[in-house]
């Protein structure tokens, strides 16, 4: 485990892909690692910047510079779930950009997180109630795209930060139960892992 986490920068990587031609965003890659790491996946640098090429889908190889800042994802990523300190975020667009741009950014994430754990799912075996519901949550989230998304008010900015923190803790949940060869975070408690239909009893999901 690194000693210190360096932060991973949406905007910075924004700029990364964009040179090299991708068709993926910061988040869906983030998504995605994060589902392969929690349900256990490993990968050396090799075969993570071989998953990363097919990944984003990008019109340029990754040049040498730019597979050090892949390599440097994979492991701040890995790290951060890992933390003792409950130090894992999504990585997402930050409050600069309008609500929907955000929002835009955390369905996109849950959904690659969804991909990249359906991929090894198979070894992970049997899933518990409490990842079963955790990905049935982060399924809804992906489809909360009308209400939360034209409110730029203060409730919706609430409700917004409430979803961040469900997924970022279901996110260390899951890595827990099924990646304690890793590391074993501390388990979020049910208060703060409740359904992500109770955030939004006052809105219509669609």
């Amino acid at each position: 485990m690194l000693k210190t986490i360096p932060p991973l920068d949406f905007d910075d990587i924004s700029d990364m892909l964009v040179t090299l031609g991708a068709h993926a965003s910061p988040s869906e890659i983030h998504g995605y690692l994060s589902g392969l790491l929690a349900a256990g996946k490993r990968l050396s640098d090799k075969q993570w910047l071989e998953e990363a090429q097919v990944l984003i889908d990008a019109d340029n190889e990754i040049s040498p510079a730019n597979q050090e800042s892949f390599i440097c994802i994979y492991a701040n990523t890995l790290a951060s779930l890992a933390d003792e300190n409950c130090g894992f975020y999504p990585l997402l667009a930050d409050d600069a950009h309008p609500i929907a741009t955000r929002l835009s950014c955390l369905a996109t994430w849950c959904q690659g997180f969804m991909v990249g754990f359906a991929l090894v799912e198979k070894a992970v075996g049997d899933l518990s109630d409490t990842v079963n519901d955790a990905l049935h949550d982060m399924a809804a989230i992906t489809r909360v795209d009308t209400e939360l998304e034209q409110d730029d008010s203060n409730s919706a900015q609430g409700d917004y930060i409430q979803l961040v923190e469900y997924v970022r803790l279901a996110s260390m949940s899951i890595f827990s139960e099924y990646a304690q060869s890793v590391a074993t975070p501390a388990p979020a408690k049910e208060s703060d892992t409740m359904s992500v239909q109770n955030l939004f009893r006052n809105r219509q999901l669609h």
